[in-house]
């Protein structure tokens, strides 16, 4: 686990985060825990020449304040 500090807005928190998946140079999946709780996961692929192309997509649930 690991703990990351996070601003959203007006709003600081500190993102505690597992890794719940890894691919080396494809895939990183993080698990949050906290105020702010759910799954993320970020992976790279090939783009156009020599880019790459990095997508983020995450599941989150906030605290009702």
């Amino acid at each position: 686990m690991f703990e990351c500090d996070t601003k959203i807005g007006p709003i600081h928190l500190t993102d505690v985060m597992e890794i719940i998946e890894w691919e080396p140079r494809e895939v990183m999946g993080v698990r949050h825990f906290g105020p702010v709780s759910g799954r993320g996961r970020f992976a790279l692929t090939e783009g156009p020449g020599a880019a790459t192309v990095i997508t983020w997509d995450e599941e989150l649930r906030f605290p009702w304040w």
